[in-house]
């Protein structure tokens, strides 16, 4: 480990690698996204698109190294204040392509989401699936990366759901 690179966003929240990439880093901060091509020896600033900066959740797809998703809010007070009214959003980027964000229209969630989604997960096993545990702790998950989105009922109610893992 090293100190943070000249240049980079402070306030690292999120790191993700991809095994089909082995030298690409993603890197989720609270000013913004980058990535590194060279196992994070030199890194590109990505904000291109996102209409939000403080961003905290991150995931690669399972088999497309060039696809990934974050997680962002305005601000940190408005992504932490967990009052129903984070204004969050959840992004897309494929390849060279700007951020697009993918909840509102018809996906099944708001456009400005009430509550922050903590983590995002892409299972290995499956491509193309997306599940965004948010902080007021409900599931959400996509199967066609991030289009059309569906509540998971939990058979418990978690009060606040901070990470994901899965393979």
């Amino acid at each position: 480990w090293e100190d943070r690179k000249p240049g980079l966003y402070h306030d690292c929240h999120s790191l993700a690698t991809h095994q089909a990439a082995p030298d690409r880093v993603y890197l989720a901060a609270g000013g913004g996204v980058a990535w590194s091509q060279d196992a994070g020896v030199s890194w590109v600033k990505a904000d291109e698109g996102l209409q939000h900066r403080y961003v905290w959740g991150l995931a690669v797809d399972a088999a497309d190294p060039d696809l990934w998703y974050v997680s962002a809010a305005s601000s940190a007070s408005a992504a932490h204040r967990n009052q129903g009214d984070a204004g969050a959003g959840i992004y897309r980027k494929q390849g060279t392509q700007p951020w697009q964000m993918i909840t509102g229209g018809t996906s099944g969630l708001p456009r400005e989401l009430p509550s922050m989604p903590y983590a995002l997960l892409a299972p290995r096993s499956t491509p193309a699936q997306i599940v965004a545990a948010f902080q007021n702790g409900e599931l959400w998950s996509s199967d066609d990366s991030g289009h059309q989105w569906h509540q998971q009922l939990l058979s418990k109610r978690i009060p606040v759901i901070h990470a994901l893992a899965g393979g």
